[in-house]
This record gives C-alpha cells, sequence and structure tokens, in this order.
C-alpha cells in the first residue's frame, strides 16, 4: 500500500480532499483514505468481494478517493467487483452504488449478465472443505483449478465444484453465481480455471479463496454417463 499511497501523493489525487489550518486530514477522512487504501489493495490481488467489503466501510466519498478506486482499479476489475457483490448475501450500500456508477458510466448495466456474458472473471470459493487436514494451505495462486457440474446435488441442481488438480474438493461456486453458470456448462461450454489468490488466516475460511475463470470459446466439453460434468 505505501507504493500506492507514493503514487497516489506523486499524482495529486489528495489536492482535493480538505485539510485544517495545519494542513492534515481530518481523523475521519484519514480513516477513510486507509480503507480506500486497504479495499483498492485487495481489489487489484483479486481478492474483490473482500476489497468491497473494505470500500463498504468509507463514511464519505470525496471526488478524490473516487478517483484512486478510478486510477488504480482496471474498468473490468472494477465491474467483476461490482458483479461479486451484487449476486453476494452481501449487498452494497447505497453510496458504494454511486461509486461504483460514477466509475463504471454506462458499463454499470453490464454487471446484470455479467457472468453469462464476460470470457473472463473471479469469483469466491464458498463452503471450502475441511476434511484436509492441510486445509487452504495447499493451495497457492496460480495452480489449475477444475469446475465440475453436480446436477445431481441434493441441495441444488444448479451446483457447480472447485476441485484443485488432484481432484480434490476446494469449495463451490456461490449459488447465485452457479444458477447463471449453469444452464452454459449444460450446453457444453468449457471452462478454464486457476487459483487466483488465497487470503491469509486473518480471513474467515469462506472468505479466503478466489479463482480466476475463463470461458474457452471454441471448446466444447464431454458429457460424462455419470451425469457429472468436468470442466
Amino acid at each position: 500500500m505505501l507504493n500506492m499511497l507514493s503514487a497516489i501523493i506523486e499524482k495529486g489525487l489528495l489536492q482535493g480532499i480538505p485539510v485544517d489550518s495545519r494542513g492534515e486530514f481530518d481523523p475521519g477522512i484519514a480513516v477513510d483514505l486507509c480503507r480506500v487504501l486497504q479495499g483498492v489493495s485487495l481489489i487489484r490481488c483479486g481478492a474483490l468481494l473482500a476489497g468491497v467489503q473494505v470500500l463498504a466501510e468509507v463514511k464519505e466519498w470525496h471526488n478524490s478517493l473516487v478517483q484512486i478506486c478510478c486510477e488504480f482499479v482496471p474498468r473490468e476489475r472494477l465491474l467483476n467487483a461490482l458483479a461479486e457483490a451484487m449476486f453476494a448475501a452481501f449487498k452494497p450500500e447505497h453510496r458504494l452504488g454511486l461509486l461504483f456508477g460514477a466509475a463504471l458510466g454506462a458499463d454499470f448495466s453490464k454487471v446484470y449478465k455479467f457472468y453469462e456474458e464476460t470470457p473472463q472473471f473471479i469469483t469466491r470459493v464458498v463452503g471450502p472443505h475441511h476434511g484436509d487436514p492441510l486445509g487452504l494451505k495447499r493451495l497457492k495462486a496460480g495452480q489449475p483449478a477444475f469446475l465440475v457440474r453436480e446436477p445431481a446435488n441434493p441441495y441444488d441442481p444448479n451446483a457447480i465444484s472447485v476441485r484443485d488438480f488432484m481432484g480434490a474438493g476446494i469449495g463451490y461456486i456461490r449459488a447465485t453465481i452457479a444458477e447463471r453458470l449453469a444452464p452454459i456448462m449444460d450446453q457444453g461450454v468449457r471452462f478454464s480455471a486457476a487459483i487466483e489468490v488465497v487470503l491469509d488466516d486473518r480471513f474467515s475460511p469462506n472468505d479466503r479463496i478466489y479463482v480466476a475463470v475463463r470461458r474457452e470459446a471454441s471448446q466444447k466439453m464431454w458429457q460424462p454417463s455419470s451425469g457429472i460434468s468436468a470442466v
């Protein structure tokens, strides 16, 4: 975050934030700036929902703070972060919606069919498996992962499990997103995946794993007779 702060100062992005007679930020503004730096850092590393949750704690969105988000997070990554929030149990507050609206402009509307239409995205893995004694420590950024359809899953016919390169279960694609991806996978569209980031144990297990998913445009996946389709 220090490198980002140096770049922010160099670009003059803090000039619009009011200061007191001593040239210092109001304590509340300073806290908000720290939250923006942390949230942007998480989004940049791929922990999208974790980053949005931090940004949701910002009390007052000065134009300079919005500019920091726009300057240091690519537009497509911001759209992905918004989609993660929109289709999660966590819902962004109105003022955070205004932030994304200001940052994304007309692209804001793309969020409603983001997972159906985008060729690649990052998403959080939920319900991580706890039976493995190594737990999350076995997962490293860049490792291949696989999405496996589970149409016979008794809890959700749209279920999509995430497995590591050895076939061991990692967790599941969130139900609200699986609902959109399952029909596409059932049509034979192939997806590839990889571990994007694994957050440390300061975060709960359900918030730590993110995978990057890419749609393979020209390939159709084989449908095994068992009714479970591996991607």
